[in-house]
Formats: structure tokens, sequence, C-alpha cells
């Protein structure tokens, strides 16, 4: 190993790009029908929202698979809409 290469570790980036593959999937899960606030909250995996609380989604598999912002969310959720997947 070179100088130069010496305690440099490489970092993976994350494919993202079958993340709309888990968004389907949780709206199969999700035994009712669904608004884009309520599935990007489930995909978040965030508790405050009261009908994940009401309706125990939090204990579907696919609650919290992507943690990703509500803006990162909203633009894999409204890109899954434009290419007529939802």
């Amino acid at each position: 190993m070179s100088d130069n290469q010496e305690g440099i570790i490489k970092e993976l980036k994350r494919d993202d790009s079958l993340d709309y593959i888990n968004i389907l999937k949780a709206l199969n899960e999700i035994p009712f029908s669904v608004g884009k606030n309520l599935l990007i909250d489930f995909l978040a995996g965030n508790f405050k929202n009261s009908s994940i609380r009401d309706n125990n989604l939090d204990e579907l598999s696919l609650f919290g698979c992507l943690n990703y912002k509500k803006e990162r969310l909203m633009d894999l959720l409204d890109n899954a809409i434009n290419n007529n997947l939802i």
C-alpha cells in the first residue's frame, strides 16, 4: 500500500435507485388508503403521527424503511406518481 493510501477508508454510497419499490410495497402493506403525509411518515418511521399509533402501523415490517428527510421522501413519491407507478 502506498503512503498516500494508508488510513483511507473508501466511503460506499447507498444505491437508492430502487427505493420506489419500498414505496409500492408499503402501499400494499398498509391495510387502508393513505395520503402522502401519512405514507411519508410511515416510510420515515415517524411515531409522532397519530394515525401510525392509532392503527399500529409501526408494527408493520416496512415501517421506517426509508429513513430520509421529508423533502427527499416527497421527491421519491412525486417521482413514482409522475411515472404512473402510483
